[in-house]
């Protein structure tokens, strides 16, 4: 009889790996191991061989004492960005450019470059990564989601790189390399000035804030910084035409502009709400301007614009003028690039609210000046403290507490003594790291607005006691008291005098506060009429109707619980932030009223202090003041969500809008938790009829995301795909729970994706029609012991077994392979090592617990077996496959390296067993290989019933017709009292059994490629033995 072995048939009787099976009943061209070989269309184009593999080269310089990170690909300019960890004998962390057009590595950045350094961590491999234009993104859940243009890097380290990118300068400043952009840190310093040039005032008719921005060399733009203090109309006296309007710090200093910014937006709104208006630019790009931001940066001369109120600037979206800070999450696990927008989910958010705080408050007075900003009388309203980061994020949220409640005292009649500002105070020194957030770079007090009021008139004016008809209604006047009177009325002659006046709402609620010379104190009555020029108030005995009162009509504000805060305009900067010696860098600082306080000229001329919402009584019905940004009291801590998937705004191509940089706070949805954690992000190529699919794969399950389309279900239960203004349609958690605790392990080839389930021992692949776990092809028992074996094991534990604690894949686009490079697990393989060669690990099951690539072939959906190169990672350039190994970058499928690898020199060999006639014992007898290079070992073993072993070497084989030949030899396990010799090749027993387990080895080198057509194994009936029956 023969066996013959014939791995490239194809059809029923395919070859493929069975590591699943018994030896006698794996298939006739299955095979039990494969190392170093591949069947089907190999590097020549050949079919029907079984081919050795071509061996790797290196490409670019050795990155020696580097841990590869992570890299990504730039298909359009045809590069590899590459992340580099310095090991101990190094000190930079860096990024690198290899080039295939120049076959070069390029520079991009080292640590040292960057200020606060790229601070990797070998135990969080940078496994999502994206390329837009010459920006890469990444994020590693141990930094801040982070980007770079490395074609500036590139530009910085090598200056006649070709490019039309700037440089970055040395050092790369703090904030530069963050995919959240850093806006100016504090608001304009704003101030109103007189110009005898000018010859009309359009500033006198002005009250509103202002505001700065930069936009970035990538086109991102940063939210706007922090509110001015608010200018109010011109009062009668004043005659100033111009606000200067300067970007400068609170202590006069020019606000550095780091070297991203390309454009600084000064802008203005008019009023406290409402859209602002980019009022004045400087672009790099203009050489003047650029000379300007040279001269602010070295403090010559800061930018500085004359704002004269006299022409409609360009109008920023509403949304945008509001938004405090851009929510790009402070860490994130995984990020992509869908349909212009990134996306980063598995996020840690916000920061722990401060538990304490120092800030206390005084009320400061002024007595007999005549006109002044002051606190309303009678005012509540509420003081606090907010930490912002180095990018304006809210830290936690506004501190304050009842403590903090800023109560202004009520007016007399004369008014002689008020509060003309309130001073905030903090405890600096030893105590402050205590109240001061780690992550806090600046600090701002804010206010709510009056607690107790929105909207009131006051005057002085007589009063009468409205008298009303029962029958008709008509209301008549006298001045005095009568107990059946309708009520007080007011007189409103002063208040029409002025050009202001009073309008009675019967659900407004309003009250009347009055106050008289002959008496101390303030009575409250409620408004209830109005008749002509009086507002009738509830009746209150004020005696004759004679003498001097002053009024107030207000409307009552019902606290809502819960009232915002508002910045006040002004930003201070923590010392040494982030160090355990951080301090508050300024305290004693007043804020002014939001309250004018007029000496006013009664009917009879005799003068009375009055307050006023506004700072002329043109404009009497407004009350405006410095009221920046809102802010809620809302205390928070850190929080992770681990299904929470965030979005940016949209990146228009060819446009100068780059929305990636901006997060809107609502952009946010939050996936099913039966995922668990999303490890990994992964874009399924657009296929019509699949719609726009990203996979949001967690650890415990895997959903499908369509964007801007959601799944209709019509009446035939058909589905189909329809648009939606979401960014995120339907969400279908796809069944199988099967996920990924091991996001290195994720590669998406046309459309398709898989990964390695290591909580469920599974090798998964989607497709169009779902999950389906591939290890089921007579790879189940390897991959669900392997996965065991792997979870109980730290990630020192594999360290110290020389292996990266990680899963690496790739789809080799040459031969349709997907690759995935595993650890090495145990010291000792399960299976030990053949018994005569005991440096040899058992060859005969693919399960050995040690470092290897496993090979898939997605043509024939079959496992191959494995190649002895164990990368750190993996890039596709070009449709060829690149690998890193010990700091260096190798490009694979190599024709005139056949097996050599990383430097070292391989063997191909496949592992199969011969079985024909089953259930037989058979004696083997000899041994054929069709191929073009004679094999240099083959190895036969049995371990059952008896264990027998028996090789042949080159030599051994004789060529016969283009075949190579050779009788296989005895049993050279021979047992004695002291164990196995191993002499007994010619003298030994046949070798006997019902399947013997076969491994025919190879040596190509060069370009001495091994071409194996097949393999036929000359046997015969073991007489004597009776046949099992199957």
């Amino acid at each position: 009889m023969n066996d013959k072995k014939y791995f490239s048939a194809q059809g029923d009787a395919a070859g493929r790996l069975n590591a699943d099976d018994a030896p006698f009943s794996i298939g006739q061209n299955e095979w039990v191991n494969r190392v170093n070989s591949r069947i089907g269309s190999t590097d020549k184009g050949f079919t029907g061989n079984d081919e050795s593999i071509g061996g790797t080269i290196k490409k670019g310089a050795k990155n020696i004492f580097y841990t590869f990170m992570g890299a990504v690909t730039d298909t359009v300019n045809r590069n590899i960005i590459q992340f580099y960890k310095h090991n101990i004998l190094a000190t930079q962390d860096k990024i690198m450019v290899y080039s295939f057009d120049d076959d070069t590595d390029y520079t991009c950045v080292f640590a040292y470059q960057v200020t606060g350094g790229l601070n990797f961590s070998s135990d969080n491999p940078i496994h999502s990564l994206e390329v837009v234009g010459d920006v890469v993104y990444w994020t590693d859940n141990y930094n801040q989601p982070k980007k770079i243009n490395y074609k500036a890097g590139i530009k910085l380290n090598h200056p006649s790189y070709d490019t039309d990118v700037l440089a970055y300068t040395d050092p790369i400043e703090p904030g530069v390399l963050h995919i959240i952009r850093e806006p100016p840190f504090c608001s304009p310093s704003v101030q109103k000035i007189t110009q005898p040039s000018i010859l009309v005032n359009n500033v006198a008719d002005f009250a509103g804030q202002f505001a700065w921005r930069y936009i970035f060399r990538d086109g991102e733009v940063s939210v706007l910084s922090p509110i001015s203090v608010f200018l109010n109309y011109n009062r009668s006296f004043q005659t100033e035409n111009t606000i200067r309007v300067v970007a400068v710090d609170i202590t006069g200093t020019p606000v550095h502009i780091n070297q991203d910014v390309q454009q600084v937006d000064f802008c203005v709104r008019y009023g406290n709400s409402g859209g602002f208006f980019v009022i004045n630019s400087w672009n790099k790009n203009i050489a003047a301007q650029a000379a300007q931001i040279v001269n602010h940066n070295a403090n010559i001369a800061a930018l500085s614009y004359n704002f004269y109120n006299d022409k409609i600037g360009i109008a920023l979206d509403q949304s945008y003028s509001v938004k405090p800070f851009d929510s790009v999450p402070l860490y994130s696990e995984t990020l992509s690039v869908a349909l212009s927008r990134l996306h980063l989910c598995n996020n840690t958010e916000s920061f722990d609210s401060p538990v304490l705080s120092s800030l206390t408050y005084t009320l400061n007075s002024l007595t007999n000046t005549n006109d002044a900003l002051v606190f309303k009388n009678g005012a509540d309203r509420r003081i606090g403290i907010i930490f912002r980061d180095r990018f304006k994020r809210i830290i936690g949220n506004v501190f304050t507490n009842e403590s903090m409640r800023v109560q202004i005292p009520d007016r007399t009649y004369s008014y002689g003594t008020y509060i003309s500002t309130v001073t905030w105070n903090v405890i600096a020194g030893v105590t402050a790291p205590a109240e001061i957030p780690v992550d806090a770079y600046y600090y701002e007090i804010v206010m709510t607005k009056n607690l107790r009021t929105r909207f009131f008139v006051e005057a002085r004016g007589g009063i009468q006691y409205a008298i009303k008809n029962a029958v008709t209604g008509e209301i008549t006047y006298q001045p005095l008291y009568l107990s059946t009177a309708f009520g007080v009325a007011l007189s409103l002659t002063e208040l029409t005098a002025a050009g202001m006046g009073y309008q009675y709402d019967p659900s407004s609620g309003d009250i009347a506060r009055i106050c008289r010379a002959s008496a101390s104190g303030i009575v409250s009555l409620k408004v209830k009429a109005q008749d002509a020029n009086y507002a009738i108030v509830d009746l209150y005995d004020f005696g004759a109707a004679s003498g001097n009162f002053i009024f107030e009509i207000y409307t009552p504000y019902k606290e809502i619980g819960n009232d915002p805060f508002f910045t006040v305009g002004q930003t201070y900067a923590i010392n040494n932030p982030t160090q355990s010696n951080r301090d508050y860098s300024a305290t004693g600082i007043p804020l002014t009223g939001d309250t004018y306080l007029y000496t006013r000229s009664a009917d009879n001329g005799d003068p009375y202090r009055a307050e006023n919402m506004a700072s002329t009584d043109k404009y009497w019905k407004e009350w405006l003041g410095n009221w920046g940004e809102v802010n809620i009291y809302l205390p928070s801590k850190q929080v992770t969500k681990p299904t929470a998937d965030r979005w940016s705004n949209v990146l228009i191509e060819g446009t100068d809008t780059n929305g990636m940089s901006s997060f809107d706070a609502l952009d946010e949805k939050i996936l099913p938790m039966d995922l668990g954690a999303v490890r990994k992000l992964q874009l399924t190529s657009k296929v019509q009829e699949q719609g726009n699919v990203m996979l949001a794969i967690g650890e415990q399950g895997t959903a499908s995301l369509y964007l801007g389309e959601v799944q209709v279900v019509g009446a035939d239960r058909n589905a189909f795909l329809a648009s939606s203004p979401n960014v995120i349609g339907t969400v279908n958690v796809l069944k199988g729970d099967f996920g990924t605790s091991m996001p290195t392990s994720v590669i998406e080839y046309r459309g398709s994706v898989w990964w390695v389930d290591i909580n469920n021992g599974r090798v998964i692949q989607y497709a169009s029609n779902g999950l389906f776990p591939i290890s089921s092809f007579k790879m189940t028992r390897f991959w669900k012991n392997w996965c065991i074996k792997f979870l109980s094991l730290t990630s020192a534990e594999i360290e110290a077994l020389g292996s990266r604690p990680f899963i690496y894949s790739a789809v080799d686009p040459s031969h349709d392979e997907l690759l995935f490079s595993i650890p090495k697990l145990s010291a000792v393989p399960p299976k030990g090592y053949l018994p005569d060669y005991p440096s040899t690990i058992y060859p005969f099951d693919i399960l050995d617990y040690q470092a290897k690539t496993i090979v898939y072939d997605l043509k024939e959906s079959r496992w191959m077996g494995s190649y002895s190169f164990t990368p750190e990672g993996f890039s596709i350039l070009q449709n060829e496959l690149y690998s890193y190994n010990d700091g260096q970058l190798y490009l694979h499928n190599q024709y005139d390296r056949q097996c050599y690898f990383y430097d070292t020199q391989y063997t191909a060999k496949i592992m199969f067993t011969s079985n024909a006639g089953a259930g037989q014992p058979k004696v083997y007898n000899n041994i054929t290989s069709e191929s073009n290079l004679v094999p240099t070992f083959v190895y036969f073993y049995n371990d059952y019933p008896i264990q027998q072993s028996s090789d042949l070497v080159d030599f051994s084989f004789r060529n016969v017709e283009g075949n190579f030949v050779a009788n296989i030899l005895r049993n050279k396990l021979v047992p004695t009292a002291g164990g196995y010799t191993t002499d007994g090749l010619l003298t030994g027993q046949v070798m006997r059994n019902i399947a013997m387990l076969v491994m025919i080895e190879f040596s190509p080198t060069g370009s001495n490629v091994m071409q194996l057509k097949f393999v036929d194994i000359g046997l015969r009936e073991s007489i004597g033995n009776t046949t099992i029956k199957v």
